[in-house]
């Protein structure tokens, strides 16, 4: 018998008169077989055509499931730009994020900024070690040049990828996902509204 781990995420957004609630339970099996199952309303839905992918929405085909009721437009994605691994899914109504408030491509835009501070971080890092090593000559007397350069290949690579991972949402949502019609005005969305479970 496999081992499984349950995951579940829980919203309820304020968008008018009654209670919304959409949920979404994951089952991961050990070798990566996974069912995904949505609630809206305290109602499963059937044939939803969810797939997860642990890169979306950087890249791939995945990880994300749209669909309009009560006037509304709801998306579902997966956020691999999380710092968490538990609750890592996104609700978005009508283009804003049920958790923050922000605009769709904003929200993409403020996930991205804190990989590339962090990237550039680790990037300046390196560099500024690099200078230290050569400045200083006690260092030099008891590393050789390519210990040093062992040492700072990974930090610089590891700053670097992060600058690259936060340069792709810039790219990828420049632009609104939904257009002015169909995104409801900002002040309509109170603070705390959005629950994980």
């Amino acid at each position: 018998m496999g081992c499984t781990i349950s995951r579940k995420e829980v919203w309820c957004p304020n968008i008018g008169p009654g209670q919304h609630t959409v949920e979404l339970t994951r089952q991961i099996g050990m070798c990566r077989n996974e069912t995904n199952e949505i609630f809206i309303n305290g109602e499963k839905l059937v044939n939803h055509g969810y797939v997860h992918n642990s890169l979306s929405p950087l890249c791939g085909i995945g990880g994300e499931y749209e669909w309009r009721s009560e006037g509304h437009t709801f998306l579902l994605m997966f956020n691999s730009l999380a710092f968490t691994r538990y609750k890592n899914h996104r609700l978005f109504v009508d283009g804003i994020d049920v958790n923050t408030g922000l605009e769709f491509s904003a929200y993409w835009r403020h996930q991205a900024r804190s990989y590339l501070l962090l990237g550039l971080v680790l990037f300046l890092a390196s560099v500024l070690c690099l200078v230290c090593f050569f400045a200083i000559d006690a260092i030099t007397e008891v590393l050789s040049l390519e210990s040093r350069i062992r040492i700072l290949i990974p930090l610089f690579v590891v700053g670097v990828s992060f600058i690259v991972i936060g340069i792709i949402p810039f790219c990828k949502f420049r632009r609104p996902r939904y257009g002015s019609d169909q995104m409801l005005p900002q002040n309509t969305w109170p603070s705390g509204y959005g629950i994980n479970a």
